[in-house]
């Protein structure tokens, strides 16, 4: 199957995200054997003519749109981005007959009300790859689910969660407009804050990427990106059960240090530890 994947993310405050998530499905897709093409709102100035164009020039089978937030989270001067999600379902329904299908955080925390407000065809809730990849395989034996809210998905072991397909045209754009390259070491969050959808979205248990794996993404983006600096996107990067510091030591071993940052809580940390981090670069 034809997929092509979007970022609908307008957020350039205080600077643009690239969209790791979407190239997580990518690269779940791509791996079982299906054409994607990733495309980016904010790489086409937020036009929904070069969308269109774009749309129009690949044909696709499926588009899925990633759908990051639902509002920038300001009551004083509130902005609800699922307008501007309606506006892409309407222009893909204008020059495409492909099934269109939501995902991504934003999605998966109201499915229901976004995709009645969008009236895309499918939502997927929770964790794209394995959902994706099975909508895809079914639909191209012409076979497609009678609810339209898909999930929510299985959570993934970490060990099964995959690197990201960085994709050659939208990374370098982002880097060059003030972004940082993304790595995703684990998935989950065992505290409860109560402002917070981590636990929500990702569950209450860890699941850690093998370490192995993560460095092997830090040197993707710094050998074929050229990234000066990396951003660890873990909901909490240095977790109570250390996982983080397995990351850490396959760093040092493999003598890997650049720039990085993450979410980071003061408790738990020594003077060991942060110059441990320090010498990988932190």
């Amino acid at each position: 199957m034809k997929i092509f994947l979007l970022s609908s993310n307008i957020t350039t405050s205080p600077y643009p995200i690239y969209p790791l998530g979407l190239s997580m499905v990518s690269a779940a897709l791509t791996n079982a054997g299906h054409e994607v093409l990733q495309a980016d709102f904010l790489l086409h100035d937020t036009s929904l003519e070069k969308i269109g164009e774009e749309l129009q020039a690949y044909g696709p089978d499926i588009v899925g749109i990633s759908v990051r937030n639902i509002d920038n989270v300001n009551f004083m001067n509130n902005k609800y981005y699922i307008d501007n999600v309606k506006n892409i379902v309407s222009k893909v329904r204008e020059v495409s007959d492909a099934k269109v299908i939501l995902g991504g955080a934003g999605f998966s925390l109201i499915p229901a009300q976004i995709l009645k407000e969008t009236a895309a065809d499918y939502g997927v809730i929770g964790e794209g790859e394995l959902l994706m990849v099975e909508f895809a395989d079914n639909a191209a034996k012409g076979i497609f689910p009678e609810n339209p809210l898909i999930g929510p998905s299985p959570r993934m072991a970490g060990v099964d969660i995959g690197s990201a397909l960085y994709d050659e045209r939208l990374l370098p754009y982002y880097l060059n407009n003030g972004s940082i390259a993304s790595i995703q070491t684990k998935r989950g969050c065992s505290y409860k804050c109560i402002y917070c959808t981590y636990p929500l979205l990702e569950g209450t248990s860890l699941r850690k990427r093998d370490p192995k794996d993560v460095v092997e993404d830090i040197k993707t983006l710094k050998d074929r990106f050229n990234s000066n600096y990396i951003f660890f996107v873990d909901s909490v990067f240095n977790d109570d059960e250390g996982a983080y510091l397995e990351v850490i030591d396959e760093m040092i071993r493999q003598e890997i240090s650049i720039p990085w940052t993450a979410f980071i809580k003061p408790g738990g940390l020594t003077d060991e530890i942060v110059l441990k981090l320090k010498k990988t670069g932190f």
